[in-house]
């Protein structure tokens, strides 16, 4: 393991960004594993971010080099501070291109100490994981009565979730209701009473429209490693 690569191979000044520096970095490390060792290098991420590939630090030709490149990162928008982004980049099928993992604490099991240890847990891909935190805000925030109804503005600014990942998640919400007529003056407004009824559907609102509905006439959109 090496950490981090620049550090460890020496290179000075703007060599980091020179691909022939970055390829005689790389070098004495290829030869390693092609003897069937695994080598892990860490780099720097740029200042200004980019694609898993492109925002390492220094020369393309560190990523050229390798087998496999994982970025890690913040998720986007309004999360957990112990979520994380881990993006791949690879030559094998096998490498997963986007999962998000959470860093959670387990107290491990002895006598006299208290001793805790720090693991990360995958939790799935981007999609599931701001479908389900979502889902968990607007149960949360959803008024229970008609007068107290909330438009998809209001929702968006409570929960700092992109629009059309609320507008999935509430679909998948039994019981939300909605009043309004989807137009401007008047936008379609969601609440949840609370006590619903076991049905196979969603119930109808005021106005015999339900949240499945498409009232408001909104677009749905149903570090590396060798």
């Amino acid at each position: 393991m090496v950490d981090t690569l620049a550090q460890f191979a020496g290179i000075k000044g703007d060599g980091e960004n020179n691909a022939g520096d970055a390829l005689e970095a790389l070098a004495p490390l290829q030869q390693i594993a092609h003897r069937g060792r695994a080598i892990l290098i860490t780099r720097h991420a740029r200042k200004g971010g980019g694609e898993v590939g492109e925002d390492g630090r220094g020369s393309t030709a560190f990523t050229g080099g390798v087998d496999v490149v994982l970025s890690l990162k913040r998720p986007e928008g309004n999360h957990r501070p112990t979520l994380r982004v881990l993006e791949g980049l690879s030559r094998f099928d096998e490498t997963p291109t986007k999962l998000v993992i959470e860093k959670v604490s387990a107290r491990c099991p002895s006598p006299d100490l208290e001793v805790w240890a720090d693991s990360f847990q995958v939790l799935g891909d981007t999609d599931a994981v701001e479908g389900d935190e979502a889902k968990d805000a607007l149960l949360r925030m959803l008024p229970t009565s008609e007068g107290e109804a909330v438009s998809m503005d209001d929702l968006e600014d409570a929960t700092g979730q992109k629009r059309v990942t609320l507008q999935r998640a509430i679909k998948s919400i039994q019981g939300v209701q909605t009043i309004g007529k989807g137009r401007k003056g008047d936008p379609l407004r969601y609440f949840r009473p609370e006590f619903v009824s076991a049905q196979t559907s969603n119930p109808v609102g005021t106005h015999g429209q339900n949240a499945d509905e498409d009232a408001d006439g909104e677009a749905e959109v149903d570090d590396v490693v060798f």
